[in-house]
Parts: C-alpha cells; structure tokens; sequence
C-alpha cells in the first residue's frame, strides 16, 4: 500500500464505510420503535430513561471521535461535527412520526453533549487537522 502524507492510500475507504455504517445504524435505532420495546422489556422501569439519554451521549461521542479518525483538513475538517448536530435535529424532528418515539429538544441537546465529549476526547486530532 502506498502511503500519502503518512496515511494508508487504500484506508480511508474502509473508514469512511465504517463511520456511514455506524451513523446508518445509530438513525436506523432512532427512527424505528423497536429499540423502544426493548428498553421496556429488558430494563427495569427506572432505568428506561436514564439509558436512553446516556446512548444520545456516548453515539455521538462515537461518531465524533470516528470523525477524527477520517483525516479530513482544512475547514472541511469542522463539517462532520456540524453534520452531526443536523443529524440529532433531524432524528428528533423525524421521531415524532414513529409510534412509541417523541421528538425532544433535550435530546438534541444531549446529541451536543455527546459531540463536545467526542471533540475533547479527540482535540489533538482536531486541533492540528490530522
């Protein structure tokens, strides 16, 4: 493989697919009712909510860290997180067409939360545009 300032030619491709595939599943488990039922027939009641709220955080910490991992420069580098935070907006508008789910603002406020924790956790990467 060559390698193009110090990264793998032929690995971003891979990257790339495992950050869509992750940011498809993660909308597909926002979108659907059936994490929901789940929840409700594996957790005990009053550990419903906080789980849920504490996936809105750790998914998009996630994805923003994976983020980092696909090397992009530049001001482009600052899209992904945006895209994220579009992401959170729209799958909470969206949830309020799917049975047993609501959209709330708070979550989108989480799905921030989430985005800083994976932006800190990363910083180096992001600051120095790698």
């Amino acid at each position: 493989m060559t390698r193009i300032a110090g990264t793998c030619a032929l690995g971003m491709a891979p990257r790339w697919a495992f950050w869509l595939a992750g940011l498809a599943a993660w909308t597909a488990c926002l979108l659907t009712p059936y994490p929901v039922e789940v929840g409700d027939a594996v957790l005990p009641a009053r550990a419903t909510f906080p789980t849920a709220k504490a996936l809105h955080v750790s998914a998009y910490a996630v994805l923003c860290g994976l983020s980092a991992w696909l090397h992009r420069r530049g001001r482009l580098r600052w899209l992904l997180p945006a895209l994220l935070v579009l992401h959170g907006g729209g799958t909470e508008f969206l949830q309020q067409f799917v049975p047993r789910r609501s959209g709330c603002w708070s979550d989108v406020g989480l799905d921030c939360c989430g985005i800083g924790l994976g932006l800190a956790l990363t910083w180096r990467r992001w600051r120095c545009g790698r």
